[in-house]
């Protein structure tokens, strides 16, 4: 806590359980690289520089559920992982203090960013707040499912899809945000 190093990491391991930990002021807060079936419940992650949490390429069955994410560049990010479940998070306050990134592609509540394919990925069941887009999936592989998530205040989109294929977005809640959903290069999107 405090450190700006890195928080919690999960390597190459099965079953993990990080759960009921407090993290703050972290450059990164839970890294799951390479590992199966990690469950990352019920912390509580402040102020953390980078992103709160960060599911990696080889990352297969992760679970994010439960967390209460409060300031910092990006809540949830999805990098390569497949069978990844982000659900019933509270993400607020995603923004970033360095004035020449306010409007760039970092600040979100929950994110598929992957060159790596993450596939069979579902964020259902959160509540994210006040950042620059509720949830971006790019570049992302087929299979994800973005469902029952309410989204508020975003600078940009509330939900964006893009350059990614198959991808089902249904019943999530939108309100103030600068545009609902948006869907850019996608095919097979619903």
């Amino acid at each position: 806590s405090g450190m700006r190093k890195e928080g919690i990491i999960v390597k190459s391991t099965s079953g993990t359980q990080v759960s009921d930990n407090t993290l703050r002021d972290n450059k990164k807060g839970v890294q799951v690289y390479d590992a199966t079936n990690t469950v990352v419940d019920n912390n509580v992650m402040t102020n953390t520089e980078s992103a709160s949490v960060i599911v990696t390429k080889g990352s297969i069955g992760t679970s994010v559920t439960n967390n209460t994410i409060d300031g910092g560049l990006n809540g949830v990010v999805v990098s390569g992982g497949n069978n990844t479940l982000v659900s019933g998070n509270t993400i607020t306050d995603i923004t970033d203090t360095n004035p020449s990134r306010i409007d760039s592609d970092f600040q979100k509540g929950v994110a598929i960013l992957s060159n790596n394919g993450a596939t069979n990925v579902t964020i259902s069941d959160n509540t994210i707040t006040d950042g620059s887009d509720g949830v971006r999936i790019d570049l992302a592989g087929m299979g994800n499912i973005v469902s029952n998530n309410d989204i508020s205040g975003m600078r940009k989109e509330g939900i964006i899809v893009k350059s990614t294929s198959g991808t089902q977005v249904s019943d999530n809640t939108l309100r103030d945000n600068k545009k609902g959903v948006q869907v850019y290069d996608a095919t097979n999107t619903v």
